[in-house]
């Protein structure tokens, strides 16, 4: 036998078991859902993603936002820590997240009152050798905190700091994000973030008198009109998601 013709045989079986095996098409969703949240819940996408995946058919299109952006922008669904002051149409709540008042972890603070901290955001306390758990801790204290309409600063100053007169001398961070990456930087610095921003450049400082449910706010889903029974489905897998 030629061996050419054997050759040119077997490049044409091999040719048509390619062109038989039709290559698969990715579907495309059928609905389309807008989602915001503000810069306190970064976090919280790849739970976003993990139940979109979930479900057949349902895409999103995810847009972070300033807190004070959130109701100015229409969206299927937005997601916030707490309540708004006017809250219209249906709301879910997810889970919980705590307000955490956080160190450098070089300082070896463990407990402060809530008078500790009203003092150190008014100035009146600026280093902290000034405590008797850091007596040889020579640090000056560097307090951070949030603009007035981010939703982190309007917890602080409700549950934790209220009738708070004079702050000026703190830092300003836009997001909780780079609160830790300040207090991380600086040995000497003290802020409040949500729980789940805690990691190891940083550590919580327990506070004296407040009990474990203290400072639990929740996460709230709201949309505008009844949701539907996939949007149900999905707000579902996200609370299983955020408090297993």
């Amino acid at each position: 036998m030629d061996i050419r013709k054997v050759v040119c045989f077997t490049v044409l079986i091999l040719a048509a078991c390619q062109t038989s095996t039709p290559s698969a098409q990715p579907s495309l969703p059928s609905e389309i859902w807008q989602v915001q949240f503000s810069p306190t819940l970064q976090w919280i996408e790849p739970g976003l993603n993990l139940c979109t995946n979930r479900q057949d058919n349902i895409g999103l299109v995810t847009f972070e936002r300033p807190l004070a952006e959130l109701d100015v922008h229409p969206a299927d669904i937005t997601l916030r820590w707490g309540a708004p002051e006017h809250l219209s149409g249906h709301a879910a709540i997810l889970g919980y997240d705590e307000l955490a008042l956080v160190v450098n972890a070089h300082n070896p603070i463990q407990i402060l009152n809530q008078t500790d901290v009203q003092a150190i955001y008014e100035g009146k306390m600026t280093n902290w050798k000034v405590f008797s758990q850091s007596p040889s801790f020579d640090q000056q204290i560097q307090p951070w905190q949030y603009s007035d309409g981010e939703e982190t600063q309007q917890i602080f100053k409700n549950e934790l700091v209220k009738d708070l007169q004079n702050i000026e001398a703190a830092g300003i961070a836009p997001s909780p994000e780079y609160m830790v990456q300040m207090i991380a930087a600086n040995v000497g610095a003290i802020g409040y973030i949500p729980q789940r921003w805690l990691n190891q450049s940083i550590r919580k400082v327990s506070l004296l008198g407040s009990s474990t449910n203290s400072f639990q706010v929740p996460i709230l889903a709201i949309i505008s009109s009844e949701p539907t029974s996939q949007q149900k489905l999905w707000l579902a897998c996200l609370q299983s998601t955020l408090m297993p």
